[in-house]
């Protein structure tokens, strides 16, 4: 069931399904007996675990990892809102950076939800493009 997953890590298989023992990509090449085979796989299951070097895992939880990420474009009409505070301009001025760059890359203030305080806060928005689209928003509470 997870053969590829598993041929992928450099684990050497001869079977489909099931369970096997084999060599261990971590180990095997330095080992003095080199047709020793100290990784045990169960390729129905996806985990391996060598018995010599102690190399183990699930290539399951490389799918869950996978799954969790949904990835989101920002609305298109995020930047007709925009609006810019004489306050974030001292910010950028304080770093040497001038209002004519902020509006070059169209920097922008936004209130938003923030989780490390949770709660909203007006937060300095650095839009990201693609092909003159908006492709992400990066956001920084301005305190």
């Amino acid at each position: 069931m997870y053969y590829d997953r598993l041929t992928d890590l450099g684990i050497k298989l001869f079977r489909r399904n099931g369970s096997e023992k084999t060599k261990c990509p971590q180990c095997s090449d330095s080992r003095k007996n080199k047709s020793d085979k100290p990784l045990s796989v169960n390729i129905t299951t996806g985990e391996y675990n060598c018995h010599n070097c102690g190399w183990k895992g699930n290539v399951r939880a490389f799918d869950r990892k996978r799954d969790q990420k949904k990835y989101e474009r920002p609305p298109t009409d995020v930047m007709k809102s925009m609006e810019f505070r004489q306050q974030t301009e001292e910010w950028f001025k304080k770093r040497g950076i001038s209002k004519k760059t902020l509006e070059k890359f169209m920097i922008f203030n936004k209130e938003e939800f923030m989780p490390q305080t949770a709660q909203k806060e007006v937060c300095i928005c650095f839009p990201y493009f693609r092909d003159g689209e908006i492709v992400n928003i990066k956001y920084r509470s301005n305190g």
